[in-house]
C-alpha cells in the first residue's frame, strides 16, 4: 500500500521537521503501512534521512493504532457495561 502524499497532515518527525501523515487511516491500514515501514528500514541501504522520514511515519502511525484500540476498548467496556445494566434490570 503506497500513500498519496495529497490527503496528508503534518506531523513533527524525530528530527524536527515536519512528515506529512494521512488524515484518515483505520487500524488495518495504519498497521499494514507499519509493516511496510519496517520491511524498508531493514534494507541496509536506505539513505539517513529515509530512514529518519519513515520513522516519523511509523511513530505517527503507531499513535493512530493506539488511539483505534483505545477507542475499542472504550466500546467494549461500554457495551458490557450497558450487557450489566440490561442483566441487572431483567
Amino acid at each position: 500500500m503506497v500513500l498519496s502524499c495529497r490527503n496528508l497532515l503534518l506531523m513533527r518527525e524525530a528530527s524536527g521537521a515536519f512528515v506529512k501523515m494521512p488524515e484518515k487511516l483505520n487500524f488495518e491500514q495504519s498497521l499494514s503501512r507499519l509493516s511496510e515501514i519496517s520491511e524498508a528500514m531493514n534494507d541496509q541501504n536506505l539513505p539517513l534521512e529515509e530512514a529518519l522520514k519513515l520513522y516519523g511515519e511509523a511513530v505517527g502511525l503507531i499513535d493512530i493504532c493506539k488511539r483505534r484500540i483505545e477507542t475499542a476498548k472504550l466500546t467494549i467496556e461500554r457495551i458490557e457495561n450497558e450487557s450489566r445494566i440490561n442483566e441487572t434490570r431483567t
